[in-house]
């Protein structure tokens, strides 16, 4: 699952830097105030810690993941959709919350410094940000566990691979892009015109419920 993040991260930043694809780029990339020294130490850095909290969360808290290798596809089907609409509603608000002044300069502020983000940035952050939005995420597991490996599996699978679809960028004109353009239009909108939009990560329910979809 890591592995294939890795892969799908390298992948992603590839597609954004590749001269072909330069005309699906959401926005100019231009706007960078962060030294890339710093923007590549700083992704290294969470990138560790977040590995070292996938394998933490999966040694102190197995029990909640534990309940047989496999399930039945339809308890799967239920326990990723609960993991991930309980996440990103928690996530939704936590963010909002990171945007109040204090919070924005003290922690969420960094990961907005990229303006035009691509794939990699998705780590561009303080480590408290990092920490919180994968704590959210190991909060809903318990909270909806036990489950099966599987289950966990495939929602660690989809909650890291939306995370590196809303900062590539770009928006490609083939069909079957339509929902990753739609994660990577929303997300680009948020670090670019509006960061008071937006809120969400996967689902587009709580912003709208909120009044914070655009």
């Amino acid at each position: 699952m890591l592995l294939f993040a890795f892969v799908f991260d390298s992948l992603a930043v590839w597609a954004v830097e590749a001269s072909g694809l330069k005309k699906y780029r959401l926005r100019n990339r231009n706007l960078m105030p962060v030294p890339s020294s710093n923007k590549y130490w700083r992704i290294s850095l969470n990138g560790i810690l977040a590995l070292a909290l996938y394998f933490g969360f999966a040694y102190f808290f197995q029990g909640f993941v534990t309940a047989g290798l496999t399930a039945n596809p339809s308890r799967v089907v239920f326990d990723v959709l609960a993991v991930l609409l309980l996440y990103d509603f928690m996530y939704y608000l936590m963010h909002r919350a990171f945007h109040q002044p204090t919070l924005m300069k003290l922690v969420h502020g960094m990961h907005h410094k990229v303006r035009n983000p691509t794939a990699a940035d998705g780590l561009y952050l303080d480590p408290l940000d990092n920490f919180a939005g994968l704590g959210l995420f190991f909060l809903s597991v318990v909270i909806v566990g036990p489950m099966s490996t599987l289950s966990f599996i495939v929602a660690a699978f989809i909650y890291l691979t939306v995370n590196n679809i809303n900062h590539t960028g770009l928006a490609l004109p083939h069909p079957v892009f339509k929902l990753t353009n739609y994660w990577a239009r929303t997300h680009d909108h948020h670090h670019g015109v509006n960061p008071r939009r937006n809120y969400g990560s996967i689902f587009p329910f709580w912003d709208k419920m909120f009044g914070t979809y655009e």
